[in-house]
């Protein structure tokens, strides 16, 4: 093999595993932030439900 195209993959090779890198730790960013919406949505659900059981036994529904 010639030695500048031995030379250009190795370099493409290594340029790509870098975006790869970096777009893994992109998306386990954003995986993150997901989590914490969903763990916020989550406890919001949780308390209004909470309050509508509440409200529910007040009222005698229960």
């Amino acid at each position: 093999m010639q030695n500048w195209l031995k030379v250009v993959l190795e370099a493409g090779r290594e340029a790509l595993a870098g975006s790869s890198k970096k777009e893994t730790k992109d998306h386990q960013k954003l995986i993150a932030k997901y989590e914490k919406e969903l763990e916020k949505k989550n406890r919001i659900i949780a308390e209004l439900s909470g309050e509508i059981l509440n409200l529910k036994k007040d009222l005698g529904e229960l």
